[in-house]
């Protein structure tokens, strides 16, 4: 098993300002040249979660078992503790999920394209919400309190990278490519649009 890293030794770039795929995070993160350093690379899982705060179970070396550390990268290493410590925002969240899946049935994944003023208020509320949660945790080096990519890949789900989502203090898979299937709902087709999260580079 590796040593968990240090906190104190691992430096961070700033906050990327725009969302991008894990293949442009990882270039963007090789590429980078910041304070005169360019050996920044994206971060995996256990580097990322050092960022974590006030959440034990989900901060580097806590009770959430996925890790490089633990050689733990599978679904199968995924548990409750890796939800986070907000759960006090259920309803919004219900409120939430329920307006997604009306807006499939109505209009498929495409719905994800449109401009929703109802949606897009529902999930300001929830934003709001766990943002007030943690409204005491130090996000000095995470401005957004968003979901970030790091470099570890789940050995077993092709597409599927760990991340965390610092609004919740979320460790969880992150999908490289939003899914499209064609009208049976069977072959997955091609999608021109994958999934663009936030980025920040570690050294």
């Amino acid at each position: 098993m590796k040593q968990l890293p240090d906190p104190n030794e691992l430096k961070w770039s700033k906050e990327a300002s725009d969302p991008m795929t894990w293949k442009e995070a990882s270039d963007y993160c090789s590429a980078l040249t910041e304070n005169n350093f360019s050996d920044w690379r994206l971060p995996n899982i256990d580097e990322l979660r050092t960022l974590i705060q006030n959440c034990d179970k989900t901060r580097a070396g806590g009770s959430c078992k996925i890790s490089e550390n633990r050689q733990c990268l599978d679904e199968k290493c995924w548990s409750e503790d890796c939800n986070g410590c907000n759960d006090k925002s259920d309803i919004l969240w219900a409120k939430k999920e329920a307006m997604e899946k009306e807006l499939y049935e109505k209009f498929g994944w495409a719905w994800i394209h449109f401009e929703n003023s109802e949606y897009e208020k529902a999930e300001e509320d929830y934003r709001k919400q766990n943002i007030a949660d943690f409204k005491n945790t130090n996000f000095s080096r995470i401005q957004s309190k968003n979901a970030f990519w790091s470099s570890t890949l789940d050995p077993e789900n092709i597409g599927e990278a760990w991340g965390v989502d610092f609004i919740n203090a979320r460790v969880g898979h992150m999908s490289m490519f939003i899914d499209v299937y064609d009208n049976t709902g069977s072959d997955r087709r091609p999608s021109n649009y994958d999934y663009k999260l936030k980025v920040i580079c570690v050294r």
